[in-house]
């Protein structure tokens, strides 16, 4: 790929791998982001969502591979760039002792592009008291501080780790709702990391699962909802068996009968499942769509 065609995808994630000591944690990571698509990062606890945020964003450099945002290096990037980005951590830790009114002004005096009238509708649409000090505040609060001050300029990519996890429902229906309203203003470009698969469902039309350090898929939401089948044998058999058919991507036992989950399930596999279970595929096999929680625990199992 030509560096003017780099320059248009805001974030690109090229062979990405990172260990921390003898720990490998990403392992070749490659991600593509649309400009104006919201992707949905999905891992269980553990799968090194957060490392590969915070390598994304430059906060830390990856051991191969390399992490571009508008065509730059993440870890090196200038100014210019990283002033087009906006990141929410897991935890908003900055600034603790600042009133969040002064926090605010603080970080807009930076941006030229700095929204108040944005940034005003939203304090008040969440109630966030504007004349405490940030470290009174509950998490709950503290993270709709950290949401405001990555919001306020408007960034051409947000990237947000986990960003719901402490808010009331309320609260982030409301978020969720704001990150739509902006993606349609100005083409807003959002990767959602997120534990809770409904939030996902909800915004995204791109999903990214990663597993064991590595994209295990990334594309539509609707498409792996099409070619990701859940399969159900009633048969007791060693599940071990199945692992050797293409397209199975995991399977367990479910009480008295067997869960498989399949990509681009097709009649040839289901011949062969029957075949391995030592079943009749007539009335023993049946094939069902999930949602999205099921299809992540079938894909990460």
């Amino acid at each position: 790929m030509t560096d003017s065609l780099k320059s248009l995808i805001p974030l690109s994630l090229e062979g990405v791998s990172k260990n921390f000591g003898n720990q490998k944690v990403l392992d070749h990571v490659d991600l593509d982001l649309a400009p104006g698509s919201i992707t949905g990062l999905l891992g269980r606890n553990g799968s090194g969502k957060t490392t590969l945020i915070r390598t994304a964003v430059g906060l830390l450099e990856p051991d191969a591979g390399q992490a571009l945002l508008h065509g730059y290096r993440a870890w090196d990037a200038p100014a210019s760039i990283r002033r087009r980005i906006g990141y929410v951590s897991q935890k908003f830790d900055d600034m603790l002792w600042h009133k969040v009114r002064d926090a605010i002004e603080l970080v807009g005096s930076f941006y030229d592009t700095w929204d108040h009238r944005l940034i005003d509708r939203f304090q008040q649409q969440w109630e966030v008291p504007m004349d405490k000090v940030i470290s009174t505040l509950s998490v709950g609060q503290q993270q709709k501080v950290g949401i405001l001050l990555a919001l306020g300029h408007r960034p051409d990519l947000l990237i947000l780790d986990e960003p719901v996890a402490s808010l009331d429902p309320v609260a982030r229906q409301d978020f969720l709702r704001a990150l739509l309203l902006l993606n349609d203003e100005i083409g807003q470009t959002i990767l959602f990391s997120s534990h809770i698969t409904t939030d996902i469902e909800r915004i995204a039309a791109d999903v990214a699962i990663l597993h064991e350090g590595t994209i295990t898929w990334h594309g539509s939401l609707d498409e792996l909802k099409e070619k990701v089948q859940c399969v159900f044998l009633q048969a007791d058999f060693p599940v071990e068996r199945l692992n050797a058919i293409e397209g199975v991507i995991s399977s367990r036992v479910d009480g008295n009968r067997v869960q498989v989950w399949v990509q681009d399930w097709n009649e040839e596999q289901n011949r062969l499942l029957g075949e391995q279970a030592g079943i009749s595929t007539d009335n023993s096999i049946h094939v069902q769509s999930v949602g999205l929680d099921e299809l992540f625990m079938g894909m990460t199992s």
